[in-house]
């Protein structure tokens, strides 16, 4: 069977993620996607997670993520955390080492413009960002975003986001039945 390509642009580009996640990656490279932007505008948790990433087009700009290859069980198994708020769309990525490549990416279904994530959230963006080697100006417009935080509260939530993705994802299986 073939690897399914998926380009990266939030949380997945963490190895600790997709680790929580168990997904597992046949391979991982450093890639751009032109003509979007790295947006926040699909809804979270309120005070805690207020925002999560999105993509939208714009001719000018670009984002850079991580391309990955993935067995279609891995593909099912990524589509389980992200398919209720995201859209799979097809997308051509420049990869480093693989050059121009048809990929899927999540796009999301519900937009709120003029959100901003979490300090958390955004940290996590940025590991993911240097751990796959992602140029060093994107991860500092990356480290400029403007985030939320809320003492306490966002530590408390930080330590327990693995319960949050569990609620979600059995939240989504019940919509589906």
């Amino acid at each position: 069977m073939m690897p399914v390509h998926y380009f990266a642009f939030g949380a997945n580009m963490s190895s600790a993620v997709l680790r929580r996640r168990r997904i597992e990656v046949l391979s991982r490279e450093p890639a751009r996607l032109r003509g979007y932007r790295l947006v926040f505008d699909l809804p979270g948790f309120p005070w805690v997670e207020p925002a999560f990433a999105n993509i939208v087009r714009h001719p000018e700009h670009e984002v850079y993520g991580v391309l990955y290859q993935l067995t279609q069980e891995q593909v099912d198994r990524v589509d389980s955390f992200e398919g209720l708020a995201y859209s799979v769309i097809e997308v051509e990525v420049e990869g480093e080492r693989s050059g121009a490549t048809r990929s899927r990416t999540y796009q999301t279904k519900w937009s709120a413009p003029g959100l901003r994530p979490s300090r958390r959230y955004l940290r996590l963006l940025c590991e993911g960002a240097r751990e796959n080697r992602l140029p060093p100006s994107y991860l500092q417009e990356l480290s400029a975003h403007p985030s939320v935080y809320v003492p306490v509260l966002s530590e408390i939530v930080g330590g327990g986001i693995g319960l949050l993705e569990a609620l979600n994802r059995l939240l989504g299986q019940m919509r589906a039945r």
